[in-house]
């Protein structure tokens, strides 16, 4: 209301000298008794001082002052010539001040109070709306639509204001009463358009926006954009930014209908190209979502442009359409834009916290901002990133159905990063599911395909390669048949089968096949550059299993260092092979390097209970183990150690691998009491027999026997040595050499 309007009043708040020019001006008034027959009426620019002392953190002193101001009015409603301030202005204004010292009872009492008053249509609105803001500010929505229901049935259809029928229709979507709204919206653009000529063109075009989100959240994307067609710019006092709203419902429509980022298509759009337009304040709702473009300056340009106009007098009407959602909206969408995955993650989660405060976390489009959440944290290696895409396909399904492309979109990444954690029995089956629906939607060719593709990985990594090989053939077709809309596809199925040969120990023609499709996709246009990078990955792998450790790692360093080009996990993933390269090459420094820096790189996002910084960080261990640096490598192993000893559910064999690299480098070490300790740790585990195959069991028996022998507990370490006696005579009879020796040290230990 007019604490939002009150411009000089803003200003006041950085600018002393104005403040005090304001304040000398008016202050007598309010101090001065007036005479008898005085007539003096309380003006704007004392209204504007009031709201100066607000902003100012005087709230109490504002309040004290309007009180006095109150008392210079009659209870009659005084005739206003633009400048003299009325009884139940002052009254709102009051009401306007305790609901910012979050007073909402009383302000209640006081908008009762001005709502006795005979008003004009506007007036009745003004309150009804405020009204109801202190009614929702106190959890009391149910209340709130009487209030607004009530100023309407008071009003005659023509003279009802716009404001009233947004305020009302908004209120009953947060309820989620979406055909109440349409009905109440569409018949206010009804009966504004019999009005000749139309008296306010933007409140016609305020109520097609707005049925327009209401038809979006219902599903209904052809009605959305009819709805939007139907208002021709030129007829707005704000035309740039009517076809900013324009081009931002339908990348919206068009990222559920494809399944695709909301920014990809806002991007494929006119929107980002539109310069931001900080004088257009005649429609605040609209200056709103220019918020997802501007610049923080700008966006306080543009609150302290807007006033009150002929055709806004009520409130900001982007309130109506969550200013403050759009901006957070906006800021996540641009940093995911500039690849800030972590200031998107951030930006995006304070999005929904704050959907959720507002219970507007079932829209369509928290959906598409869920969907781009999950995809920031992928690409981030984010250890939340699973939740998240299967939250966002979980939204997806209860409001659209499993047969929605948007849907088998959300199932496409859900599957991809449990394919990344290597979970290839999930993927499978949440694919195989998707897939197996009777009815599937037509505009969803492209997304049924990649789901074929990612089975056929699934089955590439589960050993079915003769069905991935099989099925490569009738995926080519179809991917070519898609080539206008999706040219990756191609490469991705000619990926797919040299990996599937590769599988198969077709090396040579896994080698010829990976090699024609890099210098491929080197010439290609609109394809993601990631799969130019895993097709150098996959050829690099091949040359592993080989052998040709040296030959893979020319081709993996240049990879490690183009990381920015791709997501988190694909980097992981070529650093672990680099890493496993250097090992195999016995250079194990270098591979303990590798791993410090994958594992660093994760601990950031996953914390240190996550598996592959666990993984990672033990793998460190290892090759400083094997490289014999046993200080560093201990330090490593008890570090882990002491994390997971106290809560290691779900992480046993992470436990043992911490605990028995302790002990082994305590054994080298020849701190012998040390490694009897841990090694009875792992021994004495219940979860041993499911986390140890036969030959680690072995190996702990036999390196336990010895420390025991090393401390003089001969009897225990006879005992020992008896156990790995007959782990390896069912293991293998071949190694006579190694039993011998373990029966003569058990024969020296009985004595």
């Amino acid at each position: 209301m007019f604490l939002h309007s009150c411009q000089s009043a803003k200003e006041s708040l950085s600018d002393d000298d104005k403040f005090v020019a304001l304040e000398l001006g008016v202050l007598d008034d309010f101090i001065s008794v007036p005479g008898q027959g005085d007539s003096r009426t309380p003006q704007n620019r004392h209204l504007e001082y009031l709201a100066a002392l607000h902003f100012r953190g005087e709230g109490d002193l504002a309040l004290e002052l309007l009180e006095r101001a109150l008392a210079l009015t009659s209870h009659e409603s005084l005739p206003t010539d633009g400048a003299t301030a009325s009884t139940v202005q002052l009254l709102i204004f009051k009401a306007e001040l305790l609901m910012a010292a979050n007073s909402f009872p009383e302000a209640e009492s006081t908008l009762q109070y001005a709502a006795s008053f005979k008003s004009s249509p506007q007036t009745i609105a003004d309150i009804a709306i405020l009204h109801t803001r202190a009614l929702v500010n106190s959890s009391r929505k149910p209340c709130a639509l009487a209030v607004l229901a009530a100023a309407c049935d008071s009003l005659t259809p023509e003279t009802i204001p716009t404001e009233l029928v947004s305020t009302l229709a908004a209120l009953l979507v947060d309820q989620g009463d979406y055909e109440q709204a349409e009905g109440i919206l569409r018949a206010h653009i009804h009966q504004l358009s019999e009005i000749q000529p139309v008296r306010q063109p933007d409140n016609a075009v305020l109520c097609r926006v707005q049925l327009a989100s209401v038809l979006f959240e219902q599903g209904k994307y052809a009605e959305t954009m009819d709805t939007l067609r139907q208002t021709d710019p030129g007829d707005t006092s704000a035309p740039q930014i009517f076809s900013d709203l324009s081009d931002y419902y339908a990348a919206a429509c068009g990222a559920v209908s494809s399944g695709k980022l909301l920014s990809e298509c806002l991007s494929a759009s006119k929107f980002l190209s539109h310069t931001v337009d900080t004088d257009a304040d005649s429609l605040q709702l609209f200056a709103a979502f220019n918020w997802l473009r501007s610049s923080e300056t700008s966006k306080d340009a543009m609150l302290r442009g807007f006033r009150n106009s002929a055709t806004v007098a009520i409130r900001p009407l982007g309130e109506i359409f969550h200013a403050k959602e759009l901006s957070l909206q906006g800021n996540a969408y641009e940093r995911l834009a500039k690849r800030d995955y972590a200031g998107a993650v951030a930006a995006f989660e304070q999005l929904e916290k704050l959907r959720t405060e507002a219970s507007r976390g079932g829209t369509l489009m928290a959906v598409l901002d869920s969907k781009a959440l999950a995809f920031s944290l992928v690409q981030a290696g984010h250890f939340g990133a699973l939740d998240a895409v299967r939250r966002a396909r979980r939204y997806s399904q209860l409001l659209l159905g499993l047969a929605s492309a948007n849907t088998l979109w959300a199932v496409l990444d859900e599957a991809r990063v449990l394919l990344d954690r290597n979970k290839t029995a999930p993927a499978g089956a949440l694919v195989r599911q998707a897939l197996s629906r009777e009815t599937l939607p037509s505009d969803a060719r492209e997304v049924l395909l990649r789901l074929q593709l990612v089975l056929m990985e699934v089955n590439t990594r589960s050993g079915r390669v003769q069905e991935s090989l099989k099925s490569a053939g009738s995926l080519a077709s179809a991917a070519a048949g898609l080539r206008s809309t999706a040219p990756d596809l191609e490469f991705i199925v000619q990926y797919q089968a040299a990996a599937a040969k590769a599988a198969a120990g077709d090396f040579d023609t896994a080698e010829h096949e990976f090699d024609a499709l890099r210098h491929a996709l080197e010439g290609a246009a609109n394809v993601p550059p990631e799969l130019t990078l895993k097709a150098t990955y996959g050829l690099a792998r091949v040359m592993q299993h080989r052998g040709e450790y040296t030959h893979a790692l020319s081709l993996l360093r240049p990879l490690a260092d183009a990381s920015s080009a791709m997501s988190k996990p694909l980097s992981l993933r070529i650093r672990r092979r680099i890493a496993a390269c250097h090992m195999s090459l016995n250079e194990y420094s270098a591979a303990a390097h590798v791993y410090r820096s994958c594992a660093d790189d994760l601990s950031n996002w996953a914390g240190d209970k996550d598996p592959d910084y666990l993984d990672l960080r033990l793998s460190q261990a290892d090759c400083l183990m094997a490289s014999g640096q046993y200080k560093p490598a201990r330090k490593i192993y008890r570090t882990l150690w002491e994390i997971l000893h106290k809560d290691y559910a779900g992480r046993d064999r992470f436990y043992i691998r911490a605990v028995m690299g302790n002990a082994t480098c305590l054994r080298r070490l020849k701190d012998y009491s040390g490694a009897v300790l841990n090694y009875r740790r792992v021994h004495n585990l219940e979860a041993r027999t499911e986390f140890m195959s036969q030959e680690e069991t072995f190996e702990l028996e036999k390196w336990l026997a010895w420390s025991l022998e090393m401390t003089g507990a001969q009897e225990d370490a006879a005992q020992h040595y008896t156990e790995a006696i007959h782990l390896l005579e069912e293991l293998e009879a071949g190694r006579k050499d190694l039993l011998e020796d373990l029966r003569f040290r058990a024969l020296c230990c009985i004595g």
